[in-house]
């Protein structure tokens, strides 16, 4: 399990892994083949699994639910943070440095999948990007920096998401 240096009590990287085992068990459920990619390819790329459906191939980065804020004490399915820019130096995120095709949100029902490239457009669309906050109540359609950071995040409504949805597993 990758755990970033600013993990430092592990807990993002533990929710992450719960949400790859969570997403397995829906794809085996689906009787959808699959195939998880190397430590190399998950870090410098941003592809998680690999899998086939209807005779297409395709390559899915998954992201596990997430509180909105650090008082929150469950995650929310309503908002969405999107990574513009990751927390190291030259890497470009998830969203605009990945190599998935497709993005799936955990939700509590099970994933939410959206093509990568029209998430693209739509974050380009919605989110504010000459301005910036300090706070994460501020974050929505605006990039949020958490201070000493250089990762660039955004809130967005799943609603918003949900428009351009191609595909949902359901638990």
């Amino acid at each position: 399990m990758y755990k970033n240096s600013h993990d430092k009590s592990g807990k993002s990287a533990s929710k992450g892994a719960a949400a790859e085992q969570r997403f397995e068990k829906l794809l085996e459920a689906n009787n959808i083949p699959f195939e998880k990619s190397d430590k190399k390819t998950d870090m410098l790329k941003h592809v998680d699994y690999f899998f086939l459906l209807d005779g297409y191939s395709f390559s899915v980065d998954v992201k596990a639910r997430k509180k909105v804020y650090p008082k929150d004490t469950e995650p929310n399915d309503d908002l969405i943070w999107i990574e513009l820019h990751g927390v190291n130096e030259g890497n470009n995120g998830w969203l605009y440095g990945g190599d998935a095709n497709l993005i799936a949100f955990e939700t509590a029902k099970g994933f939410v999948f959206i093509d990568r490239p029209t998430l693209i457009k739509l974050v380009d669309n919605l989110v504010d990007k000459t301005t910036r906050v300090r706070e994460p109540e501020q974050a929505l359609y605006r990039i949020y920096q958490r201070a000493g950071r250089l990762d660039e995040l955004s809130l967005i409504e799943m609603k918003k998401i949900r428009e351009y949805i191609c595909m949902e597993l359901i638990e």
